[in-house]
């Protein structure tokens, strides 16, 4: 990594690190540039530096054609004329050019007309076409910190994505400059695999398939910098199929070879992953190009761009929150100027407590230095992330890890904020989020190739969200027991207390849980069974033909896209006696529409033990308790013959829970029952009631249901 810049001198601008001798060796020997293929083969440098890969280039020429007879003018002319570079700094231009004459003058080879010519290879394009080999370390440099050529950079094609490092724009530059089989071969940072500014560059290659070896060197930094590097072989038209993957051995100093992979198999979300081909495997699946259902949500905690100003142990408490650093699990005061809705403060009020304005004025400086968000006031966080989530449960998280027991989980009460990491929203307990952290999180954090030093990995709140939501999906897909199925009903009793009487984000909830374990367990020996419901597939439910009219219902069915099964869902939460019989009247007119037309109808009844009854106030008038004599007629219905009554359906799972809460619950009116439930830890468990349902009813065992569901569907069909 060369210099790039006649008026930049610091390393971080010039991108100037020297290439050590076993890379070169390395990637001479990976573009297989040895033996008599070499002679007569044009081969650049085109930021060549002192001539650390000029050097053996040269070395190997000469060796190569003193074994075939040629004589040392002959091997003088073609040096001349086949070896070349491009170095922007004259003075290490000067060095290269000294450095290749003495490793020529070894082989008895002197007064040599190098190519090696001081200028940029930006602007330079006397190569284009004529190269057999580019070989390289490009300059690393980010563009914002290029002080001239920022016009030129941003005319080439694989500079368009996001703030642009020269050593992708190299990559281009390099290509051009090969013959149409010509090999490139670069040492270059490895976030050219998921960068944004890499985006563009890798749909190209991909596209072209022009990459024929990637060797990822992980962890081990060979240059005294911190970027972590990757080794990657291009052929100007390929069109290969195939790439080989490698990874490096620290202690041979070689690459040994993992893998050969096709495109598909590590392109795939917009970036490149390698690694082994079991855990590439994995990541495809936590990375699915599908409508991904949220059992939890990851976010970046507060960026107020001023940490030692907002976040410190406070003698004051007008204005504050407690606060978590997601790194440490830190418990400390957050200066909040915000109110509960995450809307600001105006300073005015703010500046009513004088040792608040006293803090703001003594620093207004600094906080009006910041690159704040647009329309941000000087007073307020850099950015707003994470504001809204403030009066929300979550579990703070830290996103920097060398195994997955480095993860720290720390649960953060409603007004909580947390900072210096990420935070999860998910109704699943600590224990249960916990689990989902194994080993193989420690396997999925390595394949995204996000290294840190000291044998560290770090992670997006996207990457996590991706891995918890996949995890959990597939822990409960196709075995989706009692014990799971409760945590559903309990997610969605909580949904219905957080949102309003005709929302249908508490039915996603359950509808979609249910969805996907039947898809699971009906294509699971290879079935072809498309499912249709909220939170699930498409995201909407199906329709399903009927004796008399076609019927929308929550979970539809389809073999071969023909629906041939629904399954309807009734999770009753309060006024049960009221609505009692037209539950049951609309039940046996949806099923025997559906029946009669030779499709199959599944029902889901699911009930607290004790219901609430609201009068029109919204108070609590009375407590029903569910008895024998208030589900006398599905007691009655479910002894009828399923095949002789086409209004039974064909499998009925009851479900009556009991809700209890760690203290005695004191609520009188709708407000104070959701209050309670919303801000107390409770249980939802089995009844333990006991009821004498006939056969075409299941009681309180949903695995035992669902299993006879995909049975009846499946059997069907056979």
């Amino acid at each position: 990594m060369k210099v790039t810049q006649n008026n930049i001198t610091n390393k971080k601008a010039n991108g100037r690190y020297y290439t050590p001798q076993f890379l070169v060796q390395n990637i001479l020997d990976l573009v297989d540039y040895s033996g008599n293929r070499i002679l007569g083969k044009h081969a650049i440098d085109n930021s060549c530096g002192d001539g650390a890969f000029l050097v053996e280039m040269v070395r190997r020429y000469c060796a190569e054609a003193l074994r075939a007879n040629r004589s040392p003018k002959q091997i003088r002319r073609d040096l001349g004329r086949y070896i070349h570079g491009i170095e922007i700094d004259a003075a290490e231009c000067d060095k290269c050019r000294a450095n290749v004459s003495a490793v020529a003058a070894e082989f008895g080879v002197a007064d040599i007309a190098w190519d090696i010519n001081c200028a940029d290879a930006l602007t330079s394009h006397q190569y284009d076409g004529r190269m057999d080999f580019v070989l390289g370390n490009p300059p690393y440099v980010r563009v914002h910190n290029l002080l001239d050529n920022y016009d030129v950079i941003k005319q080439y094609r694989f500079a368009k994505s996001g703030m642009t490092d020269l050593y992708i724009v190299f990559y281009e530059l390099g290509l051009s400059m090969l013959k149409d089989h010509g090999i490139l071969g670069y040492i270059t940072p490895s976030s050219l695999f998921n960068s944004v500014a890499g985006k563009t560059m890798r749909e190209q290659l991909i596209a072209g398939r022009q990459i024929r070896k990637i060797v990822d060197l992980k962890h081990f930094q060979p240059f005294d910098a911190t970027a972590y590097t990757a080794i990657m072989v291009l052929c100007k038209q390929g069109k290969r199929d195939c790439v080989e993957y490698y990874e490096y051995d620290e202690q041979l100093r070689e690459p040994v070879k993992i893998s050969d992979y096709k495109c598909d198999d590590f392109c795939f979300d917009g970036a490149f992953n390698f690694g082994e081909p079991k855990h590439l495997n994995a990541l495809q699946k936590v990375h699915p190009n599908g409508t991904e259902r949220l059992t939890f949500e990851v976010k970046n905690g507060f960026a107020t761009l001023l940490d030692n100003f907002f976040i410190r142990d406070f003698d004051f408490d007008d204005y504050t929150i407690p606060i978590v650093k997601a790194s440490t699990g830190h418990l400390t005061k957050c200066l909040f100027p915000y109110d509960n809705d995450g809307k600001l403060i105006p300073y005015e009020t703010l500046a009513e407590v004088p040792a608040i304005k006293r803090h703001f004025e003594a620093h207004r400086q600094k906080l009006e230095a910041r690159s704040l968000d647009r329309g941000a006031a000087w007073y307020e966080f850099g950015r707003s992330q994470g504001l809204n989530d403030v009066g929300r449960n979550k579990y703070a998280v830290n996103a920097l890890i060398r195994s997955a027991a480095d993860i720290k989980l720390t649960p953060c009460a409603p007004g909580t904020g947390v900072y210096g990491g990420l935070y999860i929203l998910t109704d699943v307990g600590l224990d249960e989020l916990r689990s989902l952290f194994n080993d193989n999180f420690t396997g999925y954090a390595e394949m995204l190739g996000k290294y840190k030093s000291g044998g560290y990995y770090t992670f997006s709140s996207k990457d996590l969200q991706r891995y918890l939501n996949y995890t959990y999906s597939e822990r409960n897909r196709v075995k989706m027991d009692n014990t799971r199925f409760l945590e559903v009903l309990k997610k969605s009793f909580l949904k219905y207390l957080n949102t309003s009487a005709r929302s249908n984000e508490k039915l996603k909830i359950l509808h979609g849980a249910i969805a996907e374990n039947i898809a699971s367990r009906l294509n699971a020996d290879g079935g072809n069974y498309t499912i249709a419901s909220l939170d699930y597939g498409e995201g909407k439910e199906g329709t399903i033909k009927g004796r008399y009219i076609d019927k929308k219902v929550d979970i539809t069915i389809s073999d071969n896209g023909k629906p041939v099964a629904g399954i309807a869902v009734k999770y009753v939460m309060s006024n049960y006696s009221q609505n009692s019989n037209n539950y049951f009247e609309n039940m046996l007119g949806e099923t025997a529409n559906i029946r009669l037309n030779g499709n199959q109808y599944f029902q889901v009844f699911v009930i607290p033990d004790k219901v609430p009854y609201f009068n029109k106030a919204r108070q609590i008038t009375k407590w029903e308790e569910i008895s024998t004599h208030n589900l006398q007629k599905y007691i009655t219905l479910s002894n009828d013959s399923i095949e002789e009554n086409m209004h039974t359906p064909n499998k009925t799972l009851f479900f009556i829970v009991n809700i209890s809460g760690d203290e005695p619950p004191q609520y009188n009116t709708y407000d104070d029952y959701r209050a309670y439930y919303t801000k107390n830890n409770f249980t939802m468990k089995l009844s333990e009631k006991t009821f004498p349902f006939g056969d075409a009813v299941v009681y309180n065992d949903y695995d035992s249901f669902a299993e006879q569901v995909a049975a009846a569907i499946k059997a069907k069909r056979d």
